[in-house]
């Protein structure tokens, strides 16, 4: 081959490897900037908000059709603005989604405390549950989602830990349930009373499904004065104590090894792997194998120019010694 083909042959390989590398490289760097979750698609809220109810307090005020044990149970999983509002019944088509059975888990840990329980679901998915669809899937992994991550950020536990325990006299401060909180799962959570007696907890997650402080924005009504009232309430049902540790038990992420809620979705300071959703692509490993792509091509790149050089370092001593000058056939 004329050495000018050669070297433009080199050349155009050289700027094939530079463009592709480069390319690689850019893709890496967005991908990467893109997994803190500001380059995801928005789902069209800001933040969500684990409400729990404790049945013996909600139900000091209630007609409540079942006894209010002395566990917090959920209330729903709702999806919130960081300015203090919130989304509801979104997407009419997937209103009346059909649901599945409801496990005993589900049964147990989000039961209706006044009136049937399929009705109570109903109402949570089609106002709140269709909100989160985009970041949480369907109904069936809606309600996957609020039961693992109830287990997760387990409020008996919690309390119980700090030696928060229910009580038939005496209160307890607010501050003290708010700090049992934040030291077993990263953040406090707000509290709403009635008459002075705990009603509802509110924990507010990020997007990842980990725990964050609320916005000031964000309120639960109508709110705990500076001391709280945890009255005690019947035992448990024999049927529901596999899903209810008693309090001060070890807490999930202990016992759970740090898993998040779907498979992943992180937690506040458990040690889990940041929080990717089941089914969303994980941007993370995406933006290290394209790095490592790039990383090769320079590394074949590299040799190929150290081959290139080889050869047009060692060429003219060929072709004289075959015979040949550099400028075409040498004369006998």
């Amino acid at each position: 081959m004329p050495a000018n083909s050669v070297d433009k042959a080199a050349r155009h390989s050289s700027c094939f490897y530079r463009r592709m590398m480069l390319a690689l490289l850019v893709c890496a760097l967005c991908l990467l900037t893109g997994a803190s979750g500001e380059a995801l698609p928005s789902p069209g809220f800001d933040l969500l908000l684990l409400v729990r109810s404790y049945p013996p307090g909600f139900c000091s005020h209630q007609h409540c059709h079942t006894p209010a044990s002395s566990s917090f149970t959920i209330h729903g999983l709702w999806p919130e603005y960081k300015t203090g509002g919130w989304p509801q019944f979104c997407g009419a088509h997937t209103t009346h989604q059909a649901a599945g059975p409801p496990t005993p888990a589900q049964n147990c840990l989000w039961p209706s405390l006044i009136g049937p329980s399929p009705g109570f679901w109903e109402h949570e998915w089609a106002k709140h549950g269709t909100c989160a669809a985009p970041l949480l899937g369907n109904r069936t992994a809606f309600v996957a989602t609020v039961l693992e991550l109830h287990e997760k950020y387990n409020l008996d536990v919690a309390l119980g830990n700090a030696g928060v325990l229910p009580s038939s006299s005496g209160d307890y401060a607010a501050e003290d349930l708010q700090e049992a909180v934040r030291a077993a799962y990263g953040a406090a959570p707000l509290l709403s009373c009635t008459a002075g007696t705990l009603v509802e907890v509110w924990m507010c997650l990020d997007l990842e499904l980990r725990v964050m402080d609320c916005p000031p924005a964000v309120r639960p009504g109508p709110k705990c004065g500076a001391d709280v009232r945890l009255p005690r309430g019947a035992e448990v049902p024999p049927r529901c104590r596999p899903f209810s540790p008693p309090w001060g038990a070890a807490l999930p992420g202990a016992r759970k090894g740090g898993d998040g809620a779907r498979d992943g979705g992180g937690g506040g300071g458990d040690g889990d792997d940041g929080g990717e959703q089941g089914d969303r692509p994980s941007w993370r490993v995406a933006a290290v194998l394209l790095l490592v792509l790039a990383l090769a091509y320079v590394a074949m790149y590299g040799v190929q120019r150290l081959m290139a050089e080889r050869v047009e370092a060692e060429e003219p001593l060929l072709l004289v010694g075959r015979g040949w000058q550099q400028g075409g056939r040498a004369d006998p």
